[in-house]
This record gives structure tokens, sequence and C-alpha cells, in this order.
């Protein structure tokens, strides 16, 4: 079972620099031949990648081959052209704080469809 904290930190780390490259989630599943869903995944801190998974992610991601593997390890990825660790976010970095104020937002949103599905089911249908 690979630490829960190691997952939200490899998908820190995948989301931002995704987003660095400018790919979204399909065009980067794309890239690394993997599916969406694979790809998703990841990012929503879902499942490790198995192997093959790992190399085609830090492939279209430009970093090394042991990148997550030294995530799971509590280091930081490696991009290939640099050489270079790539730098953990910092505490209250803002690219962080806003990631944490969406995953808030959608937590609340899916609060409130669960409460109107339930509302919903718990009603007759109209007319009866």
């Amino acid at each position: 079972m690979v630490d829960p904290a190691a997952m939200a930190r490899l998908a820190l780390y995948v989301r931002r620099r995704r987003t660095q490259l400018e790919l979204s989630g399909a065009a980067a599943a794309k890239r690394a031949g993997v599916s969406i869903a694979t790809w998703t995944n990841v990012e929503g801190e879902k499942s490790w990648p198995k192997p093959v998974t790992a190399a085609r992610i830090c492939k279209c991601l430009d970093w090394t081959a042991d990148s997550i593997d030294r995530v799971l390890d509590g280091n930081e990825p490696v991009l290939i052209d640099t050489g270079q660790a790539v730098p953990a976010p910092a505490e209250g970095d803002p690219w962080t704080r806003d990631l944490e104020k969406a995953a808030g937002d959608l937590e609340q949103a899916a609060r409130e469809i669960r409460s109107a599905l339930e509302t919903m089911r718990r009603s007759p249908p109209p007319g009866r």
C-alpha cells in the first residue's frame, strides 16, 4: 500500500508540471500513451501508477525515469534537461492555495449535488 501522503505529493507534482507544460489532462494522457482515467486517477490521488505507466508519465513530463520512485521516497522529481530536482511547493504557495480552494469548492458542490439527489429520490414524482 502506498502512503497517502506520497500519492498527494505525486498528484501535486504531476498537476503542477502538466500545467507548466500547458497540457490538459487529456492531452497529457495522450502524450504519455495512457488512458484519461489512468491520468485522472494519478492526479486525483486514487492510484499509484504501475511501473510501465510511471515511466510513460515521467517521459511525458520530461522527468527522469526514476522521478516517481523519488517522490515515493519523499524526494522531488528531476527534470531530464537540467538534471535539477523540481522544488517542492512552498507552504502557502499561491498555486497550491488555488488548488486547495478549488478542491474544497468541488467537495462542497459534490455535497450539494448529493443532497439534491437524495431530496429528489425521497420526493414523489410530479402528478402522483
